[in-house]
């Protein structure tokens, strides 16, 4: 399994937004049959303490998977 890692910016956006890093880290390894290409790809979950869905931003390397970024989709806003 490649070793998760969380950028600067991402680990900002996840205090602001009270995500926690292990329900990150879950979803991404739920669902690492789904990665296949490298780049950067994006993942939408859904989480029971969250009022909206969460859009998480990652980037997969040769080595490891880096979180660019996470926050909550609110619907209706531009």
């Amino acid at each position: 399994m490649k070793k998760i890692i969380f950028s600067r910016h991402a680990e900002r956006r996840l205090s602001l937004y009270n995500i926690r890093k292990d329900r990150i880290r879950n979803s991404i390894e739920k669902n690492l049959h789904e990665i296949k290409k490298s780049g950067k790809n994006v993942l939408l979950e859904t989480y029971p303490e969250m009022k909206y869905p969460v859009k998480i931003v990652y980037s997969v390397e040769a080595e490891y998977i880096i979180i660019i970024t996470a926050y909550p989709l609110k619907r209706g806003t531009r």
